[in-house]
């Protein structure tokens, strides 16, 4: 379980950093980059899916310190997502 804890944070902080990337590199003429494909179809699935799999052994093995701080650093970073995107947007128009 302490790996797989370890992969869940490290690509929670890899989706972190390529959000910093410039957003000339995660997109080509009219569709994404190699990079911004592997951000949609690799980094983001695969973090949902061991959210989504750490709750639930969270849960069924009781662990709530463990679910609260797993939960709080992933709504921490879907908000940073959400404010950071609305901040480049406003920033551009």
């Amino acid at each position: 379980m302490k790996k797989i804890d370890i992969i869940f944070y490290s690509l929670l902080v890899l989706c972190i950093v390529i959000r910093f990337i410039p957003a000339e590199y995660m997109v080509a003429v009219y569709t994404p980059s190699l990079l911004g494909w592997v951000f949609i179809a690799f980094f983001v699935p695969v973090t949902l899916i061991l959210f989504a799999y750490l709750l639930i052994y969270d849960l069924r093995n009781k662990r709530l310190k463990m679910l609260f701080m797993r939960v709080l650093y992933f709504t921490l970073t879907v908000s940073f997502f959400v404010i950071y995107h609305s901040y480049l947007k406003d920033a551009h128009s």
